[in-house]
Formats: structure tokens, C-alpha cells, sequence
């Protein structure tokens, strides 16, 4: 990485994180004084700021280039930044389906990126290996259909937004197992597989509450969903963009 580069490279993440700092004490200083507005729980600014973070993130995968580890990756990876960008936009707007669409269809891509050299890995492990991966898989399945059951669909019954939620959660199950298989796969590095799974993780726990912000009437529970959300969706966009990058060129 040049010293221009990567001196941009340093400025974007010093301005995620002083953004990410102020809309999360803002979030949490409306909700703390009970200030904050059901229909309008985010001030235009926090709205702002949290797009911005969602572009700044883009940012850092579309300026990878011959900085990535693997070019097939860097590919994977930058149609996905440019889903979850279009998904973020959508939900900006309240088009809540078509923006659940594409965060569906960037998970397509976080699949195929992460899973790559899985029909290798698979042929050549061991038993033990592949009875984990299945015991993990239906662990993982389990969970989310658990949690549809029993939180969603008494709030979304008749609605169909409950089989948009299902089909979508079905989407991020296979997206986090994919995820954590990356640290046994061995197709990418060990750090980066690891900020995969981590990423995927905080991804994962993001996209759990915004389905509760959808599925709860406006008060104190749809508020802290809202809120807790961005404390997990903006280290899940940071982990798994910094993912994409020959680390050993940076640290």
C-alpha cells in the first residue's frame, strides 16, 4: 500500500470511528432523558452520520484493489459492499422490503466470498470435522427458527412480512456458518478469516434487532433495538471490510 493510500486508509477509519462515537452517545443521550421521538427516533444528524459511516465503509473495500489477498475475493467483496450501500439507501427511505431484498442478496455474495475453497475443505476433512460443521449448521438454523417462532411470528402473524423475515433469516444463518467456516476452510489468511467470523457475528446480531425494531409496536423496546443495532452493524461493516485486505501490507 503506498504512503497515499494508505494515509487515506487511516483518515476513513478515524472518521468511522469519531462517527460512530457521536451517534451512539446522541442514540443513547435521547433514550437515557426520554427526549427521543417514537416515529422519529434518530435526529437527522444520527440518520446522517450512520449513511455516511455505511458509504465510508464502501469506501474502504472499493480502494482495495491490488492491496486485497486474492483478486476473485476483492471482486466478491466490493459487489457486496455495493448491495449492503443500495440496501442502506432503501431503508433510509422506509422501502423496508426491497432494502431486506438486498441485504438478502449481499449475503449471496458474503456466502460464495466466504465459502470459497468449501468443496476442497469438505472432501478432505476429517469426520470429526464434518460432523461439527453439521452439528453447527443445525445449531445455527435452530436458533434463528427458535426465534422466529417464538418472538416474531406471534407480533407478525397474518402478516406477510413474517416470510420475508423467515426467508431472509434462513439467508444470515447460512451466512454465519459460512463465516466461522472460514477459520477452518484455510482459503484465506488466519487473521482475515477471523475478522470474517467476527464481522459476520456482529452482522448477525444486527440484523436480529433490526427484525425486532419491525416486529414491536413504537416504546422502549423498538427504541433500544433501534439503537443497539448501529453498536453492532458498524464494527460487522469495518471487520469484514478490513477483511478484504493483504493485512500483512498494513500492520
Amino acid at each position: 500500500m503506498n504512503t497515499i493510500k494508505e494515509l487515506f486508509f487511516f483518515i476513513i477509519i478515524a472518521m468511522i470511528l469519531f462517527l460512530f462515537g457521536g451517534y451512539t452517545v446522541l442514540d443513547w443521550f435521547q433514550f437515557s432523558r426520554k427526549i427521543a421521538d417514537y416515529k422519529r427516533p434518530e435526529i437527522p444528524y444520527v440518520r446522517t452520520t450512520k449513511v455516511t459511516v455505511s458509504f465510508l465503509a464502501a469506501i474502504l473495500v472499493f480502494m482495495i484493489g491490488k492491496d486485497g489477498f486474492n483478486e476473485r475475493d476483492t471482486i466478491m467483496l466490493v459487489i457486496a459492499y455495493a448491495v449492503i450501500l443500495i440496501g442502506d439507501l432503501f431503508l433510509v427511505f422506509d422501502i423496508n422490503l426491497v432494502g431486506t431484498a438486498a441485504f438478502a442478496l449481499s449475503h449471496v455474495f458474503f456466502i460464495l466470498r466466504n465459502g470459497s475453497g468449501i468443496t476442497m475443505y469438505i472432501k478432505d476433512s476429517s469426520l470429526i470435522n464434518r460432523l461439527y460443521d453439521i452439528v453447527s449448521f443445525v445449531v445455527i438454523i435452530g436458533i434463528i427458527v427458535t426465534v422466529l417462532r417464538v418472538f416474531f411470528y406471534p407480533r407478525l402473524k397474518g402478516n406477510p412480512f413474517f416470510y420475508v423475515l423467515l426467508g431472509y433469516g434462513l439467508f444470515l444463518g447460512v451466512s454465519l456458518w459460512t463465516a466461522w467456516a472460514t477459520l477452518r476452510i484455510g482459503f484465506m489468511p488466519e487473521r482475515n478469516a477471523l475478522l470474517v467470523a467476527i464481522g459476520m457475528t456482529c452482522f448477525f446480531i444486527s440484523d436480529l434487532l433490526v427484525g425486532v425494531h419491525f416486529a414491536t409496536e413504537p416504546g422502549n423496546t423498538q427504541l433500544i433495538a433501534r439503537y443497539t443495532t448501529w453498536i453492532f452493524y458498524t464494527p460487522a461493516l469495518v471487520f469484514l471490510a478490513l477483511s478484504g485486505y493483504d493485512l500483512s501490507k498494513i500492520f
